[in-house]
């Protein structure tokens, strides 16, 4: 496991860019361990998930609904770039 960003990193209004070369990631945005504001899951292939992205978030340690990014813009072994844009209301991948 190797975590790429600090929480001083996201501040409101800021970007946040990381750039990487690794099989699977997952990104949390939260501010404890039972409240995740953001969760981004690019599955290569994970159970009957084939090359798709899954967004949630999770309040008291309750997961909301799971939902699906139309594109999948990831290839294997390939360099990629996430940027996450925050503002008040909402983050802009």
């Amino acid at each position: 496991f190797l975590s790429v960003w600090s929480p001083l990193m996201l501040l409101l209004g800021h970007m946040s860019l990381c750039t990487s070369w690794v099989p699977c990631f997952i990104v949390n945005i939260s501010s404890s361990d039972s409240d995740i504001a953001l969760h981004v899951n690019p599955r290569f292939n994970h159970y009957d998930d084939i090359r798709k992205v899954v967004f949630n978030s999770c309040q008291g340690g309750t997961w909301g609904k799971w939902s699906y990014g139309q594109s999948f813009p990831f290839e294997e072994g390939k360099e990629f770039e996430v940027s996450v844009n925050n503002y008040i209301h909402l983050f802009l991948i």
